[in-house]
């Protein structure tokens, strides 16, 4: 059990001194980051929206509907 223990410890101190090594990123470039994922998302969104709307209008038109 002692070794289990041991182990475990050894693995969460490996844990902090991997996350101390990890470069984060500063508020200024998540909110960059963010802020384009949220552009791009509703711009393919309209795209989609638009390129459906088509799809639908053409076969109502060959259909007859």
């Amino acid at each position: 059990m002692a070794d289990v223990t041991k182990g475990i410890m050894k693995f969460y101190r490996e844990v902090k001194a991997e996350m101390k090594k990890v470069t984060w990123p500063t508020r200024e470039q998540v909110t960059q980051y963010t802020t384009l994922i949220l552009v791009l998302i509703a711009s393919m969104t309209l795209i989609f929206w638009l390129a459906d709307s088509l799809f639908v209008f053409l076969l109502r038109k060959i259909l007859g509907v």
